[in-house]
């Protein structure tokens, strides 16, 4: 369908080719392919083709020294109002951001993103932490969000072709009562239900989860008894596209059923943040140590190992 559309569209009228280019620009500035149904795609070409056939007919002078035969419009016309119609039908099952995985380079010891004191580390530089001492090894969380640019297409990345993710670091919580629940780490653009892909934060004494399973579906979960005093402790999370496994000090304290997680669902409008959301409005107050985002699940003598080598 796009593609007689596409040749309908060239052939003819100026407007028409336009919508046709401002699509393609679209499809590389977000990274989004379209290899599954996607209603809102689908609309804007029926629209670009619709504009084409009925404002732009054969005998306009615009394209009197190039005439097309009225028929190319309207076979491009038939496609795109035929691709609106069976994305309308099978838009509810399909993702609109599968995205190309680009090359990503992982740190030296393997992880895509390492966050301490010393700064933000990803596989195109390290930045610093405004406001940290590097002497403290620490980062102190008094509910200024940790925004790490540059993350976010690493994480993605790592988490599709391995089919999961191990975030881990030392935490600290200032208070046992803390709630919203205090965002810890946080790949989202906002506290609504469709704005998160994936989020650790604490509500009480409980640690909580929540992960994007696919386009209108989403797991949240917790764990209680994890904050109970105001400690360190290591805390890791291993996701795959099913499981959860929760580690406190290097040792499994539960599994958590994530039903089926299809890492393509997450989107690419997202932020990576550390302490906060991006809305500012879900502050955690205490420290974190070295986190870190490691691809694929860890096996669990590695979180152990981990956990004897924390600061």
């Amino acid at each position: 369908g796009f593609g007689s559309t596409f040749l309908a569209s060239l052939l003819g009228r100026d407007a028409v080719g336009a919508g046709v280019v401002a699509l393609l620009a679209v499809d590389g500035v977000s990274e989004a392919v379209f290899t599954t149904p996607n209603l809102s795609w689908a609309l804007l070409a029926g629209a670009v083709g619709a504009v084409g056939v009925v404002t732009l007919p054969a005998e306009s002078t615009a394209v009197a020294t190039d005439p097309v035969p009225s028929g190319w419009f309207a076979v491009g016309s038939a496609s795109c109002l035929g691709v609106v119609a069976v994305l309308a039908v099978a838009a509810p099952y399909g993702y609109p951001y599968r995205f190309r995985c680009r090359d990503y380079q992982p740190l030296a010891n393997g992880a895509v993103l390492e966050v301490s004191a010393k700064g933000m580390a990803t596989g195109v530089g390290t930045e610093p932490i405004p406001g940290a001492d590097p002497a403290a090894e620490i980062v102190q969380l008094a509910g200024t969000a940790i925004e790490v640019d540059g993350a976010l297409p690493a994480i993605r990345c790592a988490a599709r072709e391995n089919s999961g993710l191990t975030i881990e670091s030392t935490v600290q919580t200032a208070s046992v009562d803390q709630a919203g629940p205090a965002r810890i780490f946080t790949v989202s653009n906002g506290t609504e239900w469709n704005d998160i892909d994936l989020q650790i934060g604490q509500e009480g004494s409980a640690l909580t989860l929540r992960v994007r399973q696919g386009r209108y579906r989403r797991f949240d979960g917790s764990l209680e008894g994890v904050f109970v005093d105001t400690a360190v402790h290591h805390l890791a999370v291993s996701i795959d596209r099913h499981t959860a496994v929760v580690f406190i000090d290097g040792e499994p304290r539960a599994e958590l059923d994530l039903g089926d997680v299809d890492f393509d669902s997450w989107r690419p409008d997202r932020k990576v943040i550390l302490g906060n959301e991006a809305t500012g409005n879900r502050p955690f107050l205490g420290t974190i140590g070295h986190l870190r985002v490691w691809p694929g699940v860890l096996a669990a003598d590695i979180v152990g190992d981990l956990a004897e080598a924390r600061p």
